[in-house]
């Protein structure tokens, strides 16, 4: 062992735990957990072709050997610091792929709290900018939009759709603007002058999505069946108002692992006190679901402490950066914990991760599992 040195050595030592399967129930917002990432983090904005439209806007995450550099993200009304290295090549192996969906009128990044975590975590997360009605703000560039001007809209829809208003918001969109990310990502993983030639496993797709997000996640898993992607295998819905399984359309039509996440002060209408809490539907959201599946309720939580990337955190302040909200945000921070170990144990088959999935966290005031059998474990 002599002609080791201690670099070689600390190498070695890193391989033998990723090996063996080595996962800490601390990840995802214990208290410096995230000076010690497991991989640097690459950014891109990539341009997906489409016939008769724009390019498709995506913007994705991955791990890298570079370090980070210096960039920020542009949010509705502001920016913030990235914790990633813009531009890097991504490291020469198969990762598990993570599509997000964000919430109405913001963008992929406002999710960047959730895909730098997963990057540093062993995934390659990426996701588009969804054509919304209203666009407050994109990944590859500032938008002149107010955030109370965006505040508006958003409560506009959201009691429209509590109301029964199908129409509130177009959003047909959005399934297939998922579809044809996961196309466009997987023709770059099997072509070899990508840089991102063979860096994602193509049947090791997993979902999220936040808010209006959350609503496509589900109906790009199944919950909707003319929209539903087959290459999904594992869906986090964060933040969605509670559906009507109906006309063969709902959450119980979903035959992969589901983990639901929401808030304890969610209101079925955004901004309105007045609405109802969302907590009853999500429950009933949960007895719906077909097994292996996860419901998660988040104290103290409000439906924008999960988008935005913390931007409406005013704990964070003016200036802070992704890796300020991975630390020191407690929503953020048991979000990504059990993301992480949901996405380890259905799309790594790591089954050390149960033991975060079985036990609940002092942040949470709700927290039900059901692993299900063997059979229900492999989904469809």
């Amino acid at each position: 062992m002599a002609m080791f040195n201690n670099r070689v050595l600390g190498r070695l030592f890193v391989a033998l735990l990723l090996v063996s399967g080595f996962y800490s129930s601390s990840i995802g917002g214990e208290k410096g957990d995230h000076t010690k990432a497991r991989y640097h983090v690459g950014f891109r904005i990539l341009k997906a072709p489409r016939p008769g439209k724009e390019p498709l806007t995506i913007a994705i995450w991955y791990p890298t050997d570079k370090n980070p550099s210096s960039m920020k993200y542009f949010s509705v009304g502001r920016e913030f610091a990235a914790d990633v290295a813009k531009d890097a090549p991504p490291l020469k192996w198969p990762f598990p792929l993570i599509i997000l969906s964000h919430g109405a009128g913001v963008s992929a990044t406002s999710l960047a709290v959730y895909a730098e975590e997963l990057a540093s975590s062993g995934f390659v997360a990426a996701g588009p900018d969804h054509n919304d009605e209203f666009i407050a703000s994109r990944s590859d560039r500032k938008v002149d939009a107010k955030v109370i001007d965006w505040l508006k809209w958003a409560h506009r829809g959201s009691k429209r759709v509590f109301q029964g208003d199908r129409q509130a918001m177009k959003y047909k969109h959005r399934p297939v603007e998922i579809s044809a990310t996961i196309d466009y990502l997987l023709k770059l993983n099997a072509d070899p002058q990508s840089p991102f030639y063979q860096t994602m496993l193509p049947e090791k797709i997993g979902m999220m999505g936040v808010s209006f997000g959350a609503w496509t996640t589900l109906a790009v898993s199944g919950s909707i069946p003319w929209y539903h992607d087959k290459r999904i295998k594992a869906a986090i819905p964060i933040a969605g108002n509670p559906g009507k399984s109906r006309w063969g359309i709902g959450i119980s039509k979903l035959k992969i692992p589901v983990m639901i996440v929401f808030g304890e002060e969610e209101t079925m209408v955004l901004l309105d006190p007045n609405s109802p809490r969302k907590t009853a539907g999500m429950k009933q959201e949960y007895m719906l679901a077909n097994p292996p599946k996860f419901l998660l309720g988040v104290k103290g939580a409000k439906h924008l402490n999960f988008g935005g990337a913390g931007t409406f955190n005013i704990k964070m302040g003016k200036s802070f950066s992704t890796r300020e909200v991975r630390a020191k945000d407690p929503v953020t921070g048991v979000v990504n914990k059990y993301c992480v170990a949901f996405f380890r144990r259905y799309l790594m088959d790591d089954y050390t991760a149960e033991k975060i999935l079985t036990h609940s966290d002092p942040r949470l005031f709700i927290f039900e599992a059901e692993l299900g059998t063997k059979k229900s474990n492999e989904g469809s």
